[in-house]
């Protein structure tokens, strides 16, 4: 279709350009040269007056730029089409003419009259400066047209009118349908699925190329819930170099806002469906850390495995990309032994300095202290059954000597205190120290005589400080507690 409407404006041209000029022209290098010459000097001055930017503010409604400017091989190109024009006006030209009203075509050609045009019914009609016979004669004497005639020029012209119209009505609906699916709708349709919280129709429309393991907070159970995501946004500008295409927007979030640049390609061109597809672009990563070992995290209230060993002295961290927004982090509810304080983060549009982290600061929880006490106590039990005088692994010391000392019986008259805290040097997340130390007594049998003589049993009572620490850690899920008497 465009070919035959380039087809048409060449012949109309030439007709003109023939009519203008008139038949005697040679056939000189430079006779045919100057029309091409004159198309590439018109092509040179318009691509360089198209270069035009225009830039528009209108407050916090809206603002950009914009450019628009001609290929670079538009002056070449004029160059063959006059190419092409000089040699119709040659050799297509003079029998087209033919068809021109006289009057159309005494106006067209220099210095003649269009009264004329009423005496052209015979020979003697030729204007002075023209050849009725021979040659190349642009004006021609001709018989009036008869009404068969004027139908069929009607209808010839009709149905070219048609094809004309049809054929630009045809570029026209399909520049207008492939207009609903340009670049700039692909970018509007990312944008508008980050603003409604969906993250997967967002990933379908600009995949980022990443791993599965990464994508953990890329749902839409996590992003749906996220707070502060982008609130608006609006395209500022389109650019298409062939098969690549670069949209800029403005893009808004919790009262900021950021010019995004998105660079887009064709994926199988159709004819109505250029099927723009957005190139991959990194996202920001969201970081959770941990000052005490942890298993499972909820982010947004979904739960995710994260098992990150921290510590008081260096805490432990893992990075996940994200959408913009904002994201809660806290423990599970199942989690019974820890304890932490919900942690947010806002992950912003644009590039950032630094990931921002959500930071848990994990302390144990009334059952695990509890639990530690009960095995304490369990622990302590257990020592005071001994009828050694130094029980092993127990904090029951007797410096009775054990070659005259015997039957040796502990009673755990009052209970140490304690206090539990994080350790940070040690192993283990927690340590149990004496706060207030405990008291014993040991009841015994000693020999008086210490070995000279008759063995003289006497029964004696002594009186020992109770003092312990312990190191509290989690495993399997249990509490486990590690003792020492210090």
């Amino acid at each position: 279709m465009l070919l035959l409407l380039a087809l048409i404006s060449i012949l109309v041209t030439s007709v003109f350009w023939y009519l203008r000029r008139g038949p005697l022209v040679g056939n000189k290098v430079t006779d045919w040269a100057m029309l091409p010459a004159a198309f590439l000097v018109a092509g040179t001055l318009m691509t360089w007056l198209s270069s035009v930017t225009g830039t528009f503010d209108a407050g916090s409604l809206a603002s950009g730029a914009a450019s628009m400017a001609l290929a670079w091989w538009t002056p070449f190109f004029l160059m063959l089409w006059g190419g092409a024009t000089e040699a119709s006006a040659r050799y297509a030209a003079p029998q087209l003419s033919r068809y021109v009203p006289l009057a159309v075509a005494y106006k067209i050609a220099p210095g003649q009259p269009a009264a004329t045009a009423q005496a052209a019914t015979g020979p003697a009609a030729v204007p002075n400066g023209y050849t009725a016979a021979g040659g190349q004669p642009a004006l021609a004497p001709r018989e009036p047209m008869s009404a068969r005639t004027k139908r069929k020029l009607g209808l010839i012209l009709g149905s070219v009118g048609l094809v004309v119209v049809l054929g630009v009505g045809a570029i026209v609906t399909v520049n207008v349908i492939k207009g609903n699916s340009g670049p700039d709708k692909a970018v509007n349709s990312y944008l508008q699925a980050l603003q409604n919280g969906e993250a997967s129709k967002a990933m379908a429309l600009a995949d980022p190329g990443l791993a599965n393991d990464q994508r953990v907070l890329l749902s839409d159970q996590i992003y749906a819930k996220a707070g502060k995501r982008i609130d608006g946004f609006e395209i500022v500008s389109t650019k298409i170099s062939e098969d690549n295409a670069t949209v800029v927007a403005d893009v808004r979030q919790d009262g900021r806002k950021q010019q995004s640049t998105f660079s887009l390609r064709k994926s199988n061109p159709e004819l109505l469906d250029d099927h723009w597809k957005m190139e991959s672009s990194p996202l920001q990563s969201l970081r959770i850390t941990s000052d005490t070992p942890v298993k499972t995290v909820l982010v947004n209230g979904q739960e995710l495995d994260v098992d990150l060993a921290g510590s008081v002295s260096g805490s432990s961290s893992l990075s996940y990309p994200a959408l913009p927004g904002e994201y809660t982090v806290e423990l599970p509810s199942s989690e019974k032994y820890l304890t932490a304080q919900k942690s947010t983060a806002l992950v912003t549009i644009g590039a950032a300095q630094a990931p921002p982290t959500a930071s848990l600061k994990v302390d144990a929880s009334d059952a695990l202290k509890s639990e530690a006490m009960a095995q304490i106590d369990a622990y302590l039990a257990e020592c005071v059954k001994s009828t050694e005088a130094e029980p092993a692994n127990c904090p029951l010391d007797n410096y009775s000597s054990s070659r005259y000392s015997r039957n040796f019986h502990w009673t755990l008259t009052t209970k140490p205190t304690f206090s539990m805290s994080k350790d940070p040097y040690g192993s283990s997340p927690w340590r149990i120290r004496t706060q207030t130390p405990g008291k014993a007594t040991v009841s015994y049998e000693r020999d008086n005589s210490y070995g000279f003589g008759t063995a003289e049993w006497k029964p004696a009572t002594d009186t020992t400080s109770v003092s312990m620490s312990a190191s509290v850690s989690l495993e399997d899920g249990k509490v486990k507690l590690t003792f020492s008497n210090y």
